[in-house]
């Protein structure tokens, strides 16, 4: 374990230092998250401005899960994307060879090789719309209630990456699947709507089948006080749950893996 965690540091200075190596791609990376950021605000404000609630969402609560929608994105888009979405390249091109040769896991590698740093707006633009929410909702939460938050944004990380990983297993499969990677960016997007806005089927298939509302829903549920105790439960076992499938799906992979030699 200390071995993956110098081995995690080293990579993350290496990302760092080649994103500041580049430094007016890093600003324009910046601006453009900026833009997105305010671009959300703005659809959603201009939306509540005719319509008293999105679904179960208020006005304030919308602003709060806006806000989660651009934090759990700095970890999906600036994590997540740039180290998934070289794994198509890597198994058709054969360096995907050079990482299985290598003395530590393949998974953690490609998980961790490759981060954007230029998604800082999003980080601060969430926090303070989630704090501003809250405000406009009636205050901060409990300290119990707050770490409960925390606790379950940190599960919707790791269910967000096990269904993001798993979408691109589907690569050692199928060959020359290059578009997979806009598979889980397309479904993601549905994630910042509240589920009532969708159908019976549709709601359940997002709540269990590809659990995207969750991915959102449970973290501003754990804020709005409509978190059970049924649905906590289910959450972490979809989390672990599909955590595991990914990493079995790619050992089943890579033992039909033919190299790009062969």
């Amino acid at each position: 374990m200390k071995r993956y965690f110098k081995l995690f540091i080293a990579m993350f200075k290496i990302a760092w230092i080649n994103n500041m190596e580049y430094r007016a791609n890093f600003f324009l990376g910046l601006t453009i998250d900026i833009c997105w950021t305010i671009a959300d605000l703005i659809f959603f404000t201009v939306l509540m401005q005719n319509v008293q609630a999105i679904g179960s969402w208020t006005q304030a609560e919308t602003l709060i899960v806006v806000g989660l929608y651009r934090l759990l994105g700095v970890f999906v888009w600036g994590w997540m994307q740039p180290s998934f979405d070289r794994i198509p390249t890597f198994i058709n091109n054969g360096q995907l060879d050079l990482i299985l040769t290598k003395p530590i896991d393949s998974q953690f590698l490609l998980s961790f090789h490759q981060y954007s740093m230029n998604l800082v707006s999003s980080l601060v633009g969430g926090i303070v719309m989630i704090t501003v929410g809250l405000s406009l909702r009636g205050g901060l939460p409990s300290l119990p209630v707050f770490i409960l938050f925390c606790w379950v944004f940190l599960v919707s990380i790791l269910l967000a990456y096990g269904v993001y990983f798993l979408t691109m297993t589907v690569s050692l499969f199928v060959d020359r699947l290059n578009n997979i990677v806009y598979l889980f960016q397309s479904m993601y997007d549905t994630a910042r709507y509240p589920r009532e806005i969708y159908g019976y089927v549709m709601q359940r298939m997002m709540i269990s089948v590809v659990p995207l509302a969750l991915m959102i829903g449970m973290s501003s549920d754990v804020l709005f006080g409509r978190a059970s105790l049924g649905f906590l439960v289910w959450f972490h076992l979809l989390a672990i749950g599909f955590f595991f499938l990914g990493r079995s799906v790619w050992k089943v992979g890579l033992r039909r893996y033919s190299s790009a030699s062969s």
